[in-house]
């Protein structure tokens, strides 16, 4: 099951919409990453035109602006990538199985 939430910084007020965890479940992966070049949050799917396979999923994950850019792996909770604030889990705003 995939569960997106808003995520909100109160110092600067960034937001962003991802899961907040390394990977999901044993049907599901996905990624949530922190670029540390463009300084934003971005989730990543298995199947997303960045990634191939789950089992080499976490090594071939990239930024989706830049396959050069620095990343890691965000986890809630964790630091806003604008301010390095701690970050905020808010409403529920998708999820699907």
């Amino acid at each position: 099951m995939v569960k997106i939430y808003k995520f909100h910084c109160d110092a600067c007020g960034y937001e962003a919409m991802v899961s907040g965890e390394n990977g999901r479940d044993e049907i599901t992966s996905g990624l949530t990453i922190l670029c540390e070049d463009c300084k934003e949050l971005y989730e990543l799917e298995d199947h997303s035109s960045y990634t191939i396979k789950q089992k080499a999923f976490h090594k071939k994950a990239r930024c989706p602006e830049s396959f050069s850019h620095r990343f890691r792996i965000w986890t809630f909770p964790g630091v806003c990538p604008k301010c390095g604030k701690p970050m905020r889990k808010g409403d529920l705003v998708v999820s699907w199985d």
